[in-house]
């Protein structure tokens, strides 16, 4: 198994990772080919991890979206309007960490701990670039998403708004610098 990011994800993977998406989430948390292409037209953002045969077994993938996306989202929860508009240079990015999905059978393998880890060379990476974040949040829309949002360090948005198990919006106090520093000291 390994990691294929970014601007290394071909069409043809892109396809399959929007399969997986249908796979994983099902109707009501699928964007759909479309949107997730559009979403992504740069590819910066995306990791898939594939097994021997190059099939993907798990993606995660962030968006750099505007204040005004992120306003309308937190209020909407509409994830279809959300559009990708790239990292800047400055410290007034928004992150939003849009979706983490991995086939059943590799759940509880560690494998998670790949995805963080090319993850944080990615965020350590677009530091080096002078790309700092103003803000980094995530919906978790399954106790499984609160799980790993909480290992991130990430925090609620608002506590008083979280489902039970754990599901609503999180995000990080620090960019998440506690959990790269993490995972840089291994």
């Amino acid at each position: 198994m390994r990691i294929i990011a970014n601007k290394d994800i071909d069409d043809d993977l892109l396809q399959k990772i929007c399969k997986l998406e249908y796979e994983v989430f099902g109707d009501e948390y699928t964007v759909g080919e479309e949107t997730f292409k559009n979403m992504h037209i740069d590819r910066e953002g995306i990791f898939c991890i594939i097994d021997n045969g190059g099939n993907p077994i798990g993606f995660a993938d962030a968006l750099f979206i505007s204040e005004e996306q992120k306003e309308q989202y937190l209020q909407d929860k509409d994830f279809r309007k959300l559009r990708n508009i790239g990292a800047r240079i400055g410290d007034d990015n928004i992150l939003y960490l849009f979706g983490l999905a991995l086939k059943k059978e590799y759940r509880n393998t560690g494998i998670v701990r790949m995805f963080f880890q090319g993850f944080a060379t990615w965020l350590d990476e677009l530091g080096s670039r002078g790309v700092k974040m103003k803000y980094t949040f995530s919906e978790a829309t399954s106790s499984d998403g609160a799980r790993f949002s909480k290992a991130m360090g990430m925090i609620p948005v608002d506590a008083s708004k979280l489902e039970p198990d754990g599901r609503g919006f999180y995000y990080s106090p620090d960019n998440l610098e506690k959990f790269c520093r993490r995972l840089r000291l291994g």
